[in-house]
């Protein structure tokens, strides 16, 4: 897996939220991937839900968490795990975006931050975005 510095914060009585750095790049979403898988596959039987989101997942379990540093530690040692996983293909969706001026109501205050003209607005957006579901 990644060399990522991941926070481990308890949540709330009975989840713990793991988050890798705020930046979107996709070395970030693999491996967040993995390691819910790795979660989910696992022997974790108290562990009833992950959540994911772009940069984090969050574990709920099925107790009260009553020592918050064991169970970091349980998750650390499963992120740093040598285990194999498999991950099922992705889906690329490409969504056509338009900029139109009736449809793009924000396209003067978006081309004032990027200090582009409308016109060439378009170079100025980042390149793909990468969704995770």
């Amino acid at each position: 897996m990644g060399d990522f510095q991941l926070r481990y914060k308890q949540f709330s009585e009975c989840s713990i939220l793991i988050e890798w750095p705020s930046k979107i790049d996709k070395m970030v979403l693999e491996d967040l991937i993995i390691f819910k898988e790795k979660l989910v596959t696992s022997l974790l039987k108290e562990v009833v839900y992950v959540k994911s989101a772009y940069n984090s997942l969050l574990i709920v379990y099925n107790t009260t968490i009553n020592n918050i540093y064991d169970k970091i530690q349980i998750l650390k040692d499963l992120y740093s795990s040598e285990e194999p996983v498999l991950i099922g293909p992705s889906l690329l969706w490409k969504i056509p975006v338009c900029y139109a001026d009736e449809f793009a109501i924000d396209i003067e205050e978006i081309s004032q931050k990027k200090t582009c003209l409308n016109k060439t607005l378009l170079p100025c957006i980042p390149g793909l975005f990468i969704p995770y579901f």
